[in-house]
């Protein structure tokens, strides 16, 4: 698909995609929390004045994605998958313990998923990787002043995290995600033009270095095994091997890679400087996991209803121990959604993940495709790991998911009634949204 293919934007709706995209990503943390006062106390609060943002940019998503009716229509219905995992979490209040947190929760990310369908409809993935290299470079150079100007605001002053850098992005587990995405993101952009090939590199060499001041090291380990990853994809482009060796030659490695990681993952976490427990999590996880399948297996506590009082978050509080705080959610994407939707969510979730993966691959390997995908299977690969120890699936207003799903939808599009086979062939995705609806 091609830049033709997609409508003329002005301006101003342009500096709407940065801002959702710059909101989305957490980097406006210093406006909407420090230097407002608009920090929270509450595990259940909210921050007013990011929602009132979300609220306005959700709003404008939905009025745009309404005005390009046709093509946001035929997007919706080229990747059902998605489009159930938006709708699930609406369809669990009807089950949910705490139905009015459900509802109010359900419904930021129902428009999160209308956001992301307005910008697929809008940008080619060429160039959502363009803005979000231009987003990541401004906001790492204003993590560097505001770090250095404001040390109190830019780093963890206390606790176990008392010196961990945080820029602009509020917490180092929020810079260090933005930091992996950066890099990989910049690392296979081909730029054209000398102005955004040093923005490119810039980004790169910035990212770097704070995502080693944020000692995320759950990241250093993401950019590790991406750095091991990638010669896997540029072996996947080698047209004059079979198809068949290829997959054969990188699927068989894979298997055996994931058994020896599992095999040893305490000397693996160690030599990050990570326990065996992962911080704790994995008590955590053995509590949600107990308590979901003794309670609420099928359909779980409905979303966002597990970590509340009338869910099963009391019920959790003999695996938390040595936990100083009481968390509000599991600290893995996977049992995340078990929590939240059980085993319903789940076979949804790894619906997406397996389609999503089988056709990125496929787009990876197949004879004349776009080196766009390369970028999309590092970034599938990396969401994966981090969603290992965060709660990234089915979350609302978060970027990671926001570009995980979008590459679901581009990748369904282009395999729209086989088209992958035929890149030649027009893209359902016209400047003139009044022709689709003619089809």
């Amino acid at each position: 698909m091609t830049e033709a293919s997609y409508p003329a934007i002005s301006k101003a709706e342009s500096g709407f995609i940065y801002l959702l995209l710059a909101t989305l990503s957490g980097a406006l943390s210093p406006v909407l929390y420090d230097l407002t006062g608009g920090n929270v106390s509450g595990y259940e609060d909210s921050n007013p004045y990011r929602f009132l943002l979300l609220l306005t940019l959700y709003s404008i998503a939905l009025a745009l994605a309404l005005y390009r009716y046709a093509a946001t229509k035929a997007l919706v219905q080229t990747a059902m998958l998605v489009t159930a995992s938006f709708l699930l979490p609406l369809v669990s209040v009807i089950w949910s313990v705490d139905p009015v947190t459900t509802l109010k929760r359900a419904t930021a990310y129902f428009l999160t998923g209308v956001s992301c369908f307005y910008l697929c409809s809008t940008i080619s993935l060429e160039n959502l990787y363009k803005r979000l290299i231009i987003l990541f470079f401004f906001a790492a150079v204003m993590s560097f002043i505001y770090a250095l100007a404001a040390p109190a605001n830019g780093t963890h002053m206390s606790g176990i995290l008392a010196g961990a850098w945080r820029g602009v992005y509020g917490h180092k587990n929020d810079l260090g995600p933005a930091c992996t995405l950066a890099i990989i993101i910049s690392s296979l952009y081909a730029p054209k033009s000398g102005l955004m090939s040093a923005i490119r590199w810039a980004t790169i060499v910035m990212s770097l270095v704070l995502v080693y001041l944020a000692q995320s090291k759950t990241n250093w380990l993401a950019i590790g095994m991406w750095t091991c990853f990638l010669p896997i994809l540029f072996f996947l482009r080698q047209q004059k091997i079979p198809k068949s060796v290829r997959y054969t030659l990188v699927i068989v490695p894979s298997i055996v890679g994931i058994l020896l990681v599992t095999q040893f993952s305490e000397a693996l976490l160690e030599a990050v400087g990570r326990d065996s427990s992962m911080s704790g999590r994995t008590t955590l996880w053995r509590g949600v996991i107990t308590v979901v399948s003794e309670k609420f297996p099928l359909l779980g506590a409905g979303y966002g209803a597990f970590f509340t009082t009338n869910g099963g978050v009391d019920a959790i509080s003999d695996y938390l121990r040595f936990w100083s705080i009481r968390p509000n959610h599991a600290h893995s994407g996977y049992i995340q959604v078990f929590a939240d939707l059980g085993w319903l969510g789940e076979l949804v979730l790894f619906s997406i993940i397996f389609t999503s993966g089988a056709r990125i691959f496929s787009l990876v390997s197949q004879a004349g495709g776009n080196k766009n995908w390369l970028t999309a299977a590092s970034l599938f690969m990396v969401f994966l790991v981090n969603n290992y120890s965060e709660s990234l699936s089915f979350k609302h207003s978060n970027l990671e998911w926001f570009i995980f799903v979008a590459l679901f939808i581009y990748s369904s599009e282009y395999f729209r009634k086989g088209s992958v086979s035929k890149f030649e062939k027009p893209p359902l995705l016209l400047a003139n949204p009044r022709s689709l609806a003619l089809r």
